[in-house]
């Protein structure tokens, strides 16, 4: 498989290399062109296909990153980030940063935020912009100032 991203020489991802990151999507390739877009810059990938298996890996690991599609079959991304904010602030966890993904963005909530994302990427992807923002994220959680009411629009 040949992935070609429009990257400049300018760009620098190190802060990718050795992230890790959780994708949540119940679109198989999406998950696997995601897994393999990260992997090529030394991210630990781990997916799940529904809510359920993300709160599975998420009781056992905590990722720097979670990216997950928001309109899922039975719950979706919503839910899954209501469930992860109460376990995060009973277990005195810090905020994870989170990509939404999804496809019905209405402008009203790039104004007013995305219940518990950090920021969202709108279908189809800008790989190129969700590989930026995934790396401005583990930029800012290296130095601890990831704040989870903080939305870019991508």
């Amino acid at each position: 498989m040949t992935l070609t991203i429009g990257f400049t020489e300018q760009n620098n991802f190190s802060s990718l290399n050795g992230l890790q990151i959780l994708i949540v999507d119940d679109n198989a390739d999406c998950l696997d062109l995601l897994k393999f877009l990260f992997e090529e810059f030394f991210v630990v990938v781990k997916i799940a296909k529904s809510v359920q298996e993300a709160m599975f890996l998420l009781m056992q690991w905590q990722p720097d990153v979670l990216i997950s599609a928001i309109a899922m079959p039975g719950e979706d991304g919503y839910s899954l980030m209501r469930q992860l904010r109460v376990i995060e602030k009973y277990q005195q966890r810090k905020p994870l940063a989170a990509i939404a993904i999804t496809s019905f963005i209405a402008q009203e909530k790039c104004i007013q935020g995305l219940d518990g994302f950090s920021m969202y990427a709108e279908k189809p992807l800008n790989l190129d912009a969700l590989l930026a923002s995934v790396n401005y994220l583990a930029e800012q959680k290296w130095h601890g100032e990831v704040d989870s009411k903080c939305l870019k629009c991508l």
